[in-house]
């Protein structure tokens, strides 16, 4: 058995089947391994075989609390037990299985979002499907808003007059997700930078389908990059892609601009607002005249100059 760094899902202890079977064949070599580990240590003798007539045995108290008095092994259970190769093996194991339950906690926001929306849940006072998730799943909003808006990209949508279903708006991103190659943090970076790409192709600032050709990109190296790599390189394809910036539209220019002036405070009234450009070169020339001492003391040096020449021609 090797051991295997690479990115989680691939351990060398696991099948390489995908779908339905693969994941049970995880599932089991990952309790193989939870079971291995439930045996008695002790300190300098190394893992001991619990007798057969009494079965698995958890660990000493001794070895499962540390000297801050909290349990080192909350599950009963010693990872210490495993070899540096089965540890490794475990741990991606592990952390595949929990992508794969961050897909399923997805696709059931979307499920709760679509009967919130039927009605269904209108007797228990639930208006809103983030309302539904934080008060029976007990999640903040933000984690709530984030399946949400990760369900509306990556599943397929229902129109709930017609019935037609079509295909989610990110599918790249959707299939790497659901497959346990993506985590929930990688997927909410790529759907984020993807949209925005989405919008500016929409707007006619991008060509088209660069939209798509970013969420494929970034989902490659998601396969093998962290999230600290994917932030900041989806960041600067977006401002290679548009580097001047969304341009705001005419209503959220009209909705924005202007400027507001708080109520004095200490003597000092301070102000904040939303400008054109026109009307902050306008203002700031404005205020430059009338704020200026050199000018009026450059009118003052010119009249004074004018009325010597006119006594000089009398």
């Amino acid at each position: 058995m090797e051991a295997t760094a690479g990115r989680p899902g691939y351990p060398g202890s696991t099948g390489s089947g995908t779908g339905i079977g693969g994941h049970i064949h995880q599932l089991l070599a990952l309790a193989t391994a939870l079971a291995r580990t439930a045996t008695p240590s002790f300190a300098g003798t190394g893992p001991a075989t619990a007798p057969a007539s009494t079965g698995p045995a958890t660990a000493p108290a001794s070895m499962a609390e540390g000297s801050s008095g909290v349990g080192r092994a909350p599950f009963g259970l010693e990872l210490g037990a495993l070899s540096d190769t089965e540890s490794m093996d475990w741990a991606q194991t592990l952390e595949h299985l929990s992508r794969l339950l961050a897909g399923l906690g997805v696709q059931a926001a979307a499920d709760l979002a679509d009967r919130v929306r039927a009605g269904r849940y209108d007797k228990d006072g639930f208006r809103t499907p983030a309302e539904l998730l934080t008060s029976s799943l007990k999640l903040g909003r933000g984690e709530a808003h984030r399946r949400l808006r990760l369900a509306e990209h990556l599943l397929p949508a229902t129109d709930g007059l017609t019935g037609t279903i079509t295909a989610p708006t990110q599918p790249v991103l959707a299939a790497a997700f659901f497959a346990g190659d993506v985590s929930l943090e990688q997927a909410l970076i790529i759907s984020s930078f993807t949209d925005e790409a989405t919008h500016l192709a929409q707007a006619g600032q991008i060509p088209e389908g660069t939209d798509r050709e970013l969420e494929e990109t970034l989902t490659s190296y998601a396969l093998v990059e962290p999230p600290d790599f994917l932030r900041p390189l989806g960041l600067q394809a977006v401002n290679l892609l548009n580097p001047d910036g969304q341009r705001p539209t005419e209503g959220e220019l009209l909705a924005k601009q202007g400027i507001f002036f708080r109520r004095p405070h200490r003597g000092l009234v301070g102000f904040d607002g939303h400008l054109t450009i026109l009307q902050y070169e306008t203002m700031l020339a404005s205020i430059d005249s009338a704020t200026n001492p050199n000018q009026h003391k450059h009118k003052h040096r010119h009249r004074h100059r004018r009325r010597q020449r006119q006594r000089q021609q009398c």
